[in-house]
């Protein structure tokens, strides 16, 4: 592999649940095309990029400093965007719940990792 974050679990996961971002965001109208889906979108790819610069640092301490990063992208900004499209009726009560589901899954995912840094 080239690229360290290539052989990170977390890396996958983090590209998976950017795919759902993606994929749910398809729901919201047109005329957030520039607002919230462009928000949640980067939001989601933030996560994917922490994780691979991150793995690129030359310390643990770094490192974890770029897991931090990708986890406030999930926890307060990714996931809030389906909040806030629930709140609009863009997405049904389900979708919601899947992304909450899966946004917590891997921010248990990352944590966990983390934790074998230290």
């Amino acid at each position: 592999m080239a690229f360290r974050f290539e052989g990170l679990e977390i890396f996958h996961a983090a590209i998976d649940f950017s795919a759902r971002v993606y994929e749910t965001a398809k729901k919201f109208p047109s005329e957030e095309r520039f607002d919230l889906t462009s928000q949640a979108r980067r939001a989601a790819n933030s996560i994917v990029l922490n994780i691979a610069e991150g793995s690129g640092r030359g310390t643990k301490k770094d490192f974890s400093h770029f897991l931090d990063m990708a986890l406030a992208r999930l926890d307060l900004e990714t996931v809030a965007c389906f909040f806030v499209a629930r709140k609009q009726s863009y997405v049904s009560p389900h979708d919601l719940d899947e992304m909450k589901r899966d946004g917590e899954s891997l921010s248990k995912r990352i944590n966990a990792f983390k934790r074998t840094l230290k």
